[in-house]
């Protein structure tokens, strides 16, 4: 009994680790999820919720339903994701507004372990395996020069961008935050409508969430099976490539018109088009403790590998 509550924790924990990377740009949920190994069980619960499935839980035959689909899994998981993108949003967002190099350090050394302990899972290297890795590594780099756009609150747009950000979720270097940044939207859904309860921006984003959900699942799922050593590289080569949103020297720049007067979006914030990147001062007692941040972040990756590896056998046993 005890034991099935450590793992149970340990799957909801997960999920709260995943929620933090989801809600920072440039940080994927899905890479956290395949570094602590419960990506594929994820997706393979979510996938396992079929017709077959369904046919089973309708005819009351709970005990079956569950040992076919495992609802453990992703019902923990995403409970401690939701858990932490109510906890830490607004915790986040003075972060990144007050100790922004601080706080980009952190994460730009948990994405570089990342890269490591991700791409170490590709069995066999060849040409298809190096060019999935490059072509995905430039598409991430390509990703951040792109401008920003501005807010949208419509439904349809909000929708698109449910789907956008659980993609993140299972996809491992795919930032959902950092695209949702330049759609335009991220201050607007992940802080703004989170800290306060807006239900006209929260509720067609989950219907996207879960639209975004099981479809993903599906395809992720079937590609770790039949192409795995490539769909790693290619998950691989886009966090190598989110380098560039994470680097934590740059300056925000925001449009001006001719009298070098901001440009004031449609909820009165300025319109923020890209960020300028620069080296750190060697010498400034800021830049040290943002290159121990940045040892930090690599240390925890590395812890919380080890320990999944351990933790993973355990959960495979305590919920079959």
């Amino acid at each position: 009994m005890i034991s099935n509550i450590k793992n149970y924790l340990t799957l909801f924990i997960k999920g709260m680790a995943m929620g933090v990377a989801n809600l920072t740009p440039g940080v994927s949920g899905g890479t956290i999820a395949m570094i602590t190994g419960v990506l594929e069980q994820l997706t393979n619960s979510i996938k396992s919720l079929n017709k077959t499935s369904l046919t089973i839980l309708f005819k009351g035959n709970i005990k079956e339903f569950i040992k076919t689909t495992r609802p453990q899994i992703p019902i923990l998981v995403f409970s401690g994701v939701l858990v932490a993108v109510f906890l830490f949003a607004k915790m986040l967002s003075v972060l990144l507004s007050h100790y922004a190099i601080y706080t980009w350090s952190f994460f730009f050394g948990i994405v570089v372990a990342s890269i490591y302990f991700i791409g170490k899972k590709i069995e066999t290297w060849n040409y298809k395996v190096i060019l999935s890795f490059v072509l995905s590594f430039l598409a991430a780099l390509s990703i951040s020069f792109l401008n920003p756009a501005t807010p949208n609150p419509s439904v349809w747009y909000v929708f698109i961008c449910g789907i956008i950000a659980i993609s993140s979720m299972i996809l491992p270097g795919m930032s959902g935050s950092y695209i949702l940044v330049m759609m335009g939207n991220y201050q607007l859904i992940f802080v703004d409508a989170i800290n306060s309860l807006n239900l006209l921006i929260i509720i067609p984003m989950g219907l996207g969430n879960l639209f975004g959900l099981f479809t993903l699942s599906h395809i992720i799922s079937y590609v770790l099976t039949k192409y795995k050593n490539q769909t790693i590289a290619v998950m691989t080569g886009f966090i190598f490539g989110s380098l560039g949103m994470l680097w934590p020297w740059k300056q925000s720049i925001f449009k001006v018109s001719a009298f070098a007067i901001k440009h004031i979006d449609s909820t009165g914030k300025p319109v923020l088009i890209g960020y300028k990147h620069y080296l750190p001062s060697i010498t400034s007692i800021e830049t040290f403790f943002a290159l121990i941040l940045l040892l930090l972040g690599i240390i925890l990756i590395w812890y919380i590998e080890k320990i999944s590896n351990k933790k993973t056998v355990n959960i495979e046993k305590t919920i079959k």
